[in-house]
């Protein structure tokens, strides 16, 4: 670690930035929570506004032995948007919807991009963006591909991670890579290619090509089906992909061979800052809707009620337990 940056070196670094750097003790509290309980007052405060801005900044923090935290709407629930580095909030500026592609049904956005905002875009091609949140309304694609958010409607649509195409991101030296659906060949370019990028698709392919290793990684990670399994690196989303094909050439040339991306949901911009990313859309869900609202006595009921309810294929599902209840009452505009 060198000595942490001066207030002059900070300045400069402002200077260079088309966006701001924050350094007041206002700025300074006020992003030193989000929607947990931690508390890590930051160093300072960044509003990029493109990629370019990112990559100065992470060559700043290495400058300077600082951690970089990717943050958007701060609504994470375990400390994961706080840290005594730099927090870089990208739902200030970094809020487009770069493209929209109707007839291949995807989207690509920046990371600040708001996933409500977003639908309200796409309610006229008869499509969304499915995985939903209870912080709709102000929870961000790059928050939700940090996380790999799923919500109510999980059970139908699944989470983040089975929605993202492709990610264009940032590694720890500013060398900007584009993670998303390789051929055969495109894979093995890339794993001829010299730098950072060609080193991450290296390591990957070198660790995860041993059968045993996959193996392992299958028996030990969650079940498949279980939707909301966020545990660490998506290791598991990897090792089905038809690059382990024995032997690896049959797979179809012009298919999709491999693809990094469902790597980064889930791994709380710990892997590479993301700076815009392509996610899968659906078609709306029907207008109509019915909402049944069983009571039960227990809670033990209430789950023995799941399975034959999952039956019919529902949208959501969800508890409501006496806590939450009793905590509604007390609060008059609900």
């Amino acid at each position: 670690m060198t000595a942490a940056p001066t207030s002059s070196a900070l300045a400069e670094l402002d200077a260079e930035l088309e966006g701001e750097v924050r350094v007041d003790d206002l700025s300074r509290m006020i992003y030193a929570t989000d929607a947990s309980v931690y508390r890590r007052v930051p160093t300072g405060v960044v509003f990029p506004r493109g990629a370019a801005d990112i990559a100065r900044v992470l060559r700043f923090a290495a400058e300077h032995g600082l951690g970089v935290v990717p943050r958007a709407a701060g609504t994470s629930l375990a400390g994961q948007c706080v840290g005594d580095g730099l927090v870089v909030d990208c739902s200030r500026h970094m809020t487009r919807v770069l493209a929209v592609d109707p007839e291949g049904r995807t989207a690509t956005v920046e990371p600040g991009v708001i996933r409500d905002d977003l639908n309200r875009q796409l309610a006229p091609h008869g499509l969304f963006f499915a995985p939903n949140t209870s912080t709709s309304n102000r929870c961000t694609l790059g928050g939700m591909l940090g996380n790999n958010s799923c919500g109510s409607t999980s059970i139908r649509y699944g989470d983040t991670r089975g929605r993202i195409a492709s990610v264009d991101a940032l590694l720890a030296d500013g060398t900007p890579a584009t993670f998303g659906p390789l051929s055969a060949a495109a894979l093995g370019a890339k794993l001829q290619q010299e730098g950072p990028e060609g080193d991450i698709y290296r390591a990957v392919v070198a660790e995860l090509s041993p059968a045993e290793v996959r193996a392992r990684i299958r028996g030990d990670f969650p079940r498949p089906e279980v939707t909301r399994r966020n545990t660490g690196y998506a290791l598991d989303a990897l090792i089905d992909q038809p690059a382990w094909e024995a032997p690896r050439h049959a797979a179809e040339p012009d298919g999709v061979h491999f693809n990094l991306a469902p790597l980064l949901a889930g791994s709380e911009g710990t892997l590479a800052f993301t700076t815009a990313l392509t996610v899968a859309l659906d078609p709306l869900p029907p207008a109509a809707s019915l909402l049944v609202v069983p009571h039960f006595d227990s809670v033990q009921a209430c789950l023995e009620a799941v399975a034959p309810a999952m039956a019919h294929r529902l949208y959501a599902c969800e508890m409501l337990d006496r806590t939450i209840l009793e905590l509604t009452r007390r609060v008059p505009e609900q």
